[in-house]
């Protein structure tokens, strides 16, 4: 039951987790109401620059930690036991095994998870699109949304496609030098 709840961020789409997220820090959502009843003034999430990139930011931790949490407890069953019992006949500390041991053993899940984080959140358009619509004052505007603005709502379909290409090739680099 708990793995199927703790999993649920990862199997709902980012536009039904974005509108959740917007009712939540909506003006009457109960982040507000729980704000006000403990006497904090509540500000209006979505409407002032400063917050809503933490709503944003929020939101894709609340959906990506998911995913990358069963990447890390997976790694970690398939670390064999022998190494730490070897571990603990040379008599490592619990820092000294997390150093020694674990930690390389996992480097190739922790690599993953950084190249898939880098190139997601260098990707992120549909939480901004449909939380904030990249307002207010474009603070919470992406490149992909600025291409997206360009390509379809001001009819640039060449300056688009050639933005996304150039976006694709600084995504090649980034992710090699990762």
């Amino acid at each position: 039951f708990f793995g199927t709840v703790y999993f649920m961020p990862l199997l709902i789409s980012m536009v039904a987790a974005s509108m959740i997220m917007s009712y939540m820090f909506s003006v009457n959502g109960p982040i507000n109401y729980l704000l006000e009843i403990i006497g904090i003034d509540a500000p209006n999430w979505l409407n002032k620059t400063e917050t809503a990139r933490i709503v944003i930011v929020i939101l894709e931790i609340w959906k990506g930690c998911t995913f990358y949490i069963y990447i890390y407890v997976a790694a970690l069953r398939g670390i064999p036991n022998d190494f730490y019992e070897v571990g603990l006949i040379e008599g490592a500390n619990p820092w000294q095994m997390l150093r020694k041991v674990t930690l390389p053993l996992m480097r190739n899940s922790i690599l993953l998870c950084i190249v898939m984080s880098t190139i997601w959140q260098l990707q992120l358009f549909d939480s901004v699109f449909t939380t904030t619509n990249g307002g207010p004052l474009n603070s919470t505007k992406t490149v992909v949304f600025a291409i997206y603005e360009l390509t379809f709502k001001n009819n640039l379909t060449g300056l688009g496609a050639a933005l996304s290409m150039l976006f694709l090739l600084v995504i090649l680099l980034i992710t090699a030098l990762q």
